[in-house]
């Protein structure tokens, strides 16, 4: 049974987040490196020398498999859930509406959709190009988002069915839970408490989502993305539907990667290419009508606890 005691300001219970994921991923680190000693053809002192450098050695793909989804279910998951349940009644916040299988197929059809229009504004954001005063942090933000690259492609090389499944449990169905406890579950809901604008806390909680990847050649994409799974959680009332929506997203792309290296789908997904002009216009259409009718569909639902006060997000007309 749940306890709900007087949270602290939003500013501290913020900053508690912070340090409580943190302090799980070096846990989840260090836990996943003995997981994965097992799977590693060589001392654990070696082993943890290539997971702190990133080392893209064929025989490091599983153990860095492990060791990352080790960091996300401590940092993004376990810890901050402890933290959460100490402040907070989760089922007030989490689950304040019922879910129906329709709700949870529409955000299936407008995570597609929106995927189709963001591949434009991907491509915007990925040739933007800095004011020369702005040339040293244009460097160094190519220079990390080249290595950050190089790991994923690495992380997203799948040679059978059994290593797609691994990378759609790291890759897609962890950071699908993870991030969306993290980021609506708490920190949109603390932004709500501190600000009172549900519009404003949902931004607030996109742009850190989108800026804590340190892909600044993709911001802007995932910043929508962000804000989307706000709005989809403030709607539905449920964090199950930010994770759905989120796992498709990244399920999908795992899974064009792996037909793709298999010669099955002619375009790279990791290219980044832009849908064509038509495909995109459709789509856009498409998006905006299914969140017209999502928002519809979940606002006719009622509230779990109807007399419940502690619902962080009002009704937005």
């Amino acid at each position: 049974m749940e306890t709900t005691r007087r949270p602290f300001h939003p500013v501290l219970n913020i900053l508690l987040l912070f340090a409580f994921a943190f302090a799980g991923q070096l846990i989840g680190f260090f836990l996943g490196l003995y997981l994965a000693a097992p799977f590693f053809d060589g001392s654990m002192d070696e082993l943890q020398k290539l997971a702190f450098s990133g080392n893209t050695e064929k025989r490091m793909w599983l153990p860095l498999m492990i060791v990352q989804g080790c960091a996300a279910i401590f940092g993004f998951i376990i810890l901050p859930i402890v933290l959460m349940r100490t402040r907070f009644s989760i089922n007030s916040l989490w689950f304040r509406k019922k879910i129906l299988p329709t709700t949870l197929a529409l955000v299936v059809l407008i995570v597609l959709s929106f995927m189709v229009v963001d591949s434009v504004i991907a491509v915007w954001n990925k040739n933007i190009d800095f004011p020369s005063w702005m040339d040293g942090f244009e460097s160094w933000a190519k220079e990390l988002e080249d290595s950050q690259a190089k790991t994923s492609m690495f992380l997203t090389q799948f040679d059978d069915v059994s290593a797609l499944l691994i990378g759609l449990i790291v890759v897609a169905l962890i950071p699908g839970i993870g991030e969306e406890v993290l980021f609506r579950g708490f920190l949109q809901n603390e932004f709500y408490r501190g600000t009172k604008n549900i519009h404003v806390a949902i931004w607030l909680s996109a742009f850190l989502f989108s800026a804590i990847h340190f892909q600044f050649f993709g911001f802007v994409p995932r910043l929508l993305l962000g804000a989307l799974f706000g709005y989809l959680y403030h709607w539905s009332g449920s964090i199950w539907t930010p994770i759905v929506a989120h796992f498709v997203n990244n399920g999908v792309i795992v899974i064009a990667i792996y037909v793709y290296q298999h010669g099955n789908l002619a375009v790279d997904p990791n290219a980044e290419t832009a849908a064509p002009w038509a495909a995109v216009a459709g789509a856009a259409i498409i998006f905006v009508l299914l969140l017209v009718y999502f928002k519809k569909l979940t606002d006719a639902q009622p509230l779990i606890n109807e007399n419940s006060d502690t619902n962080p997000s009002p009704s937005i007309d």
